[in-house]
């Protein structure tokens, strides 16, 4: 493997992000509408916040054995998808997903993307309720499969995925019913609004919201590529509509629940380093974060999650929480676990490193770049930032924030852009 550094080629990573046929129907995989990839058409499943049952872990292993290439692939979005369907299984796998009532509505089937912070499953009702009032809107549909919802805790961690609607919270969640009162401020395109709701409100809110975007969007998929335009307003003319009050008139107008964390990181590294591994919480239990490289985990790792019989995450950083586990159980988690591919060091070049798909799954990609990633996690740690393998310009799945991008020019050959300095 070979590279050819530059101090900078910003321009065309920004130039990336916005690469697609804005005119053609949505691409984004589905439970029934697939992506055809080399290696066999791409099912992807939506959880409410990333929110996974034993039961599903257990349904979830066995349409990677009988549908798949065996594993459950997780998306920058916290999706989860199977690889390697073939033409003949597409309507056995979607029958199969509809009858563990695992896709709620095959007309929003691809919208319902929405992420949690990862150290607070508080939040699941709240990204449940979310979901329900989503569903419960038939214009909702027609958003883009790249729209985002997030509900961030008040550390800031969901802010650093660009969320088109989301909320942060600016009062702590102290258990697992009080997400009904917090008080939350709303987003919208990744940026901080004036505006103010309660956990009980935000479901309308931000429903309220994704129906005036859905109306008024034409090819744009994303609220962040119109932050100073006039659809943008509209959007905040619709939170001012419904929300409750504003950041001024309560006088928060910068404070977030967890204050000390409250800034939104410049790199990856920094949120996985506040929830991979072994976490003792105040009641006594342990939440443990598995790492999971290239985000793939196998049917058996999957049957492993589902033991522990706990409630699990499925976050956006290629990992899986476990949360309320007893000393005993979360011991045997970790040793079972990192035999079968799970991590649990935080500073693994294992989970700093990442690629795409990659050659031969990916017919657009110049090289097997998790071969060639691979090969540099053996040399140790990649440095301060993140490194993401792309085998072509669209770079799918790489890092939010600031990273060292290898973009493949040939087999084992790359263009490796240095982030521009702080």
């Amino acid at each position: 493997m070979t590279d050819n550094t530059c101090s900078s080629a910003a321009s065309s990573i920004k130039e990336s992000f916005a690469l697609g046929d804005r005119q053609r129907s949505d691409a984004c995989p589905g439970v029934r509408a697939m992506h055809e990839a080399t290696d066999g058409y791409i099912g992807r499943m939506r959880f409410a916040g990333g929110h996974v049952t034993a039961d599903q872990w257990r349904n979830l292993a066995q349409l990677a054995t009988t549908f798949g290439d065996g594993d459950i692939h997780l998306t920058t979005r916290g999706n989860i998808q199977i690889r390697g369907i073939s033409s003949a299984d597409q309507t056995g796998f979607a029958e199969q997903v509809v009858h563990y009532a695992m896709s709620p509505s095959l007309a929003h089937d691809r919208m319902r993307n929405i992420i949690c912070s990862p150290r607070t499953p508080w939040l699941h009702p709240l990204a449940h309720a979310l979901d329900d009032a989503l569903l419960a809107t038939p214009a909702t549909a027609t958003l883009a499969g790249r729209t985002l919802f997030a509900l961030d805790d008040g550390r800031g961690d969901m802010l650093h995925r660009t969320p088109d609607m989301a909320a942060i919270a600016t009062t702590a969640l102290v258990n697992a019913d009080s997400w009904r009162d917090t008080e939350f401020r709303i987003v919208l395109g990744g940026n901080l609004t004036d505006y103010i709701a309660t956990g009980e409100e935000i479901p309308q809110v931000i429903t309220a919201v994704a129906t005036r975007w859905a109306a008024i969007r034409d090819a744009l998929w994303r609220i962040g590529e119109d932050t100073s335009g006039e659809k943008y307003q509209q959007l905040v003319e619709v939170v001012a509509d419904h929300a409750a009050t504003t950041t001024k008139a309560i006088g928060n107008d910068h404070q977030w629940a967890n204050a000390t964390d409250a800034n939104t990181p410049s790199r990856e590294n920094d949120i996985i380093d506040r929830f991979v591994g072994w976490h003792d919480e105040p009641d006594g239990t342990v939440t443990l974060g598995a790492g999971l490289p290239f985000g793939k985990l196998t049917a058996t790792a999957a049957e492993l999650l589902a033991t522990a019989e706990c409630t699990t995450t499925a976050t956006c950083w290629h990992t899986v929480m476990l949360y309320g586990l007893d000393e005993a159980v979360a011991e045997a988690v970790v040793k079972a676990g990192s035999l079968h591919g799970l991590v649990f060091d935080r500073h693994s070049p294992r989970l700093s490193i990442t690629a795409c798909t990659g050659l031969p799954g990916c017919e657009k990609s110049l090289s097997d770049v998790r071969r060639d990633a691979i090969t540099l996690m053996q040399q140790g740690d990649p440095g301060e930032y993140p490194v993401h393998f792309s085998g072509c310009q669209r770079r799918c799945g790489h890092p939010a924030g600031k990273y060292v991008d290898y973009l493949a020019t040939s087999d084992g050959e790359y263009e490796v852009t240095e982030p521009a300095p702080q």
